[in-house]
């Protein structure tokens, strides 16, 4: 039998799978909560970045574009 913080973290962990995958894995714990909070769920950022560590959820980082060959004048 599983207990109330189990419960808890299950249903929690279900809506932040959905986020990310809708987000293309974009958003961080941060970004997460943030969106959950707009929909109306009552979260702090601490459990959800605990959940996504736990079953490996990381935001992908986007490269920096530099320019590797300069023209001359």
């Amino acid at each position: 039998m599983a207990g109330k913080r189990q419960m808890a973290d299950w249903k929690l962990l279900h809506v932040i799978h959905e986020v990310h995958r809708k987000r293309r894995a974009r958003y961080c714990a941060r970004r997460i909560c943030a969106e959950l909070q707009a929909q109306g769920l009552t979260c702090s950022r601490k459990p959800v970045a605990r959940l996504m560590t736990e079953h490996s959820f990381e935001a992908k980082r986007r490269h920096r574009y530099r320019i590797t060959t300069q023209r001359t004048p």
